[in-house]
């Protein structure tokens, strides 16, 4: 069933949101009302299934704070990750999703680092379909030259076995990624996300990185968000990975499995 559709949460920030039909993938834009101001890109992937009361629509998306609208937004570095379900209430239904936030600029408040939080979305009064835009945002001209730290093969441990994840830019001086993450029964699913290709040292330390991605198997599909940051002084990616399952609608309170993940690069 097609996720496209508009959403608004309690911040009111609004939420417009494209669906593959035949895929999952989506695509949208993000109208944030807290900390940042503007219009920002957002890439996930959604169940294909409509959310009934026993079993809800799992899904997953990834967002760089750095606004469609020109110039710089505040904050402009920092990435989410989002993952949960759509949950069928009694006569309309709720976007219950786990937001993990990620400060990465040493200069604003927070602090750098992870930050959760639970966001309840609404379906919007008018629900339009998304402005879906390419979702990369162009290297800035005043910028120096932008190093590629992303692109090539990352493995880590899990508790199953060795996890491996290949990701590139989309195109030099884009915050947009692809990829494939394999996992270790060897199954491969597609990424998509974004990287602050915009951190460098010495003012930062950490690049921001975050991506979705999902899996299928016999009891549906669940939707992974992935977020975190690049560490530029050890090289390591340092993640937190959110992993939204289907649940009935009286049982949301696991619907979302919160793990760290840690990439080394593979030497080519």
């Amino acid at each position: 069933m097609s996720n496209t559709k508009a959403w608004i949460n309690s911040y009111h920030s609004l939420m417009k949101l494209y669906q593959d039909p035949v895929t999952g993938l989506l695509k949208g834009t993000y109208a944030s009302t807290t900390g940042g101001t503007g219009t920002y890109d957002v890439l996930g992937w959604a169940s294909l299934q409509r959310a009934t009361p026993a079993a809800g629509q799992t899904m997953a998306i990834s967002i760089l704070w750095r606004s469609n609208d020109g110039g710089k937004s505040d904050p402009s570095h920092e990435v989410s990750g989002m993952a949960g379900q759509v949950v069928a209430m009694l006569k309309t239904e709720n976007l219950e999703l786990l937001h993990l936030f990620v400060e990465t600029n040493p200069a604003t408040t927070p602090q750098t680092g992870f930050y959760p939080d639970k966001l309840i979305f609404v379906p919007a009064a008018v629900n339009e379909n998304a402005v879906v835009k390419n979702g990369i945002v162009s290297a800035e001209p005043a910028m120096a030259t932008i190093t590629d730290r992303i692109t090539g093969t990352w493995v880590g441990k899990t508790a199953e076995g060795i996890i491996e994840i290949s990701l590139q830019l989309d195109e030099a001086g884009e915050t947009q990624l692809s990829g494939t993450i394999t996992y270790p029964d060897g199954n491969k699913y597609p990424v998509a996300g974004f990287t602050d290709i915009f951190a460098s040292q010495p003012a930062f330390t950490m690049q921001g990185i975050t991506f979705s991605t999902y899996t299928d198997g016999p009891g549906g599909r669940s939707c992974i968000a992935i977020a975190g940051y690049l560490n530029l002084i050890s090289g390591k990616i340092i993640l937190m990975q959110l992993l939204a399952q289907t649940t009935d609608s009286v049982s949301t309170w696991y619907q979302t499995q919160l793990d760290q993940l840690v990439l080394q690069k593979e030497m080519q």
